[in-house]
């Protein structure tokens, strides 16, 4: 009889776990509100300890729950990602966070800076993906041909989660995401920079047990280029969609219907992102 209940509670647990995340997406505003001291001793290593587990946002344009904060140095970026599909998309071409210190809600102007994570080639993403236990079918109903659909999904195939596989995919997921990619920053003459740069640009990303994906940013306020006088700024957070820059192994699905083709990977390959607006907070 302990056997049984004991099966069931191991089936109940990730259910009430994808429930509390979907109550917390439902309480949170859809941009952060007011500015945030980051805490003290924080650490950038895709992990929420500072934050209890509890961010300050869920946007529903991008399907993320996030934080933003400051302290005297860096401006923090915290980022956590629980939907399949958007995990999904991250691995395949990273987050791309954008800055615009003359509070224009754009990233072509010369007054933005932009920094993307992770970039990963697409067999390695999809071994990390499959690993975590976050492959999942696509939201288009693939049709059925004479009993057969018109392609093979092996999504119900793959190896369930366990905390072995996870481990692997953080593995290969640190192993692998070893580039930070730049835009509009004077200071530095590259537009990439090694994880392990000297600059002072940290990132880090991890999987936790459930497979859900959290990613932390920490950028040197100096490379904004802030107004000094407290003033607001504009930032985004954008998943560019994978036909934006294609790489060497993404496909491209089509169905047709009514004589129209239609994209199995629609929600992957469309660019989702949303604008908001900062103010550092002044620290004690």
């Amino acid at each position: 009889m302990k056997s049984v209940k004991y099966y069931w509670l191991v089936l109940l647990i990730p259910i009430l776990f994808l429930i509390q995340l979907s109550a917390q997406g439902q309480k949170l505003p859809n941009v952060q509100q007011g500015s945030l001291t980051s805490p003290s001793g924080i650490r950038v290593d895709g992990k929420l300890l500072e934050w209890d587990g509890q961010l300050q946002a869920y946007n529903h344009a991008t399907d993320i729950f996030y934080t933003l904060s400051n302290d005297d140095a860096n401006l923090y970026l915290t980022v956590q990602a629980t939907k399949a599909r958007v995990i999904d998309k991250i691995i395949d071409v990273g987050l791309t966070f954008v800055v615009n210190y003359a509070d224009k809600k754009t990233d072509d102007a010369k007054t933005s800076i932009s920094v993307t994570y992770p970039h990963l080639d697409v067999a390695n993403g999809q071994r990390i993906i499959i690993n975590a236990g976050k492959k999942a079918k696509p939201e288009v109903a693939i049709p059925v041909i004479r009993g057969r659909p018109v392609f093979a999904d092996t999504t119900d195939q793959l190896p369930k989660r366990t905390d072995s596989l996870v481990k692997v995919a953080n593995n290969l997921l640190h192993t692998n995401a070893r580039v930070i990619s730049l835009k509009g920053i004077p200071e530095i003459a590259d537009d990439t920079l090694s994880v392990y740069n000297e600059q002072g640009i940290r990132t880090a990303a991890n999987f936790d047990r459930e497979g859900n994906y959290t990613y932390e940013l920490a950028v040197p306020l100096k490379y904004l280029h802030l107004p000094a006088n407290d003033q607001k700024f504009s930032y985004s957070i954008k998943i560019l969609g994978r036909l934006e820059h294609p790489k060497h192994g993404i496909v491209t699905r089509y169905i047709y219907r009514d004589g129209h083709a239609v994209d199995v990977d629609q929600d992957l390959d469309s660019t989702t992102d949303f604008w908001a607006e900062y103010t550092l907070a002044k620290n004690k």
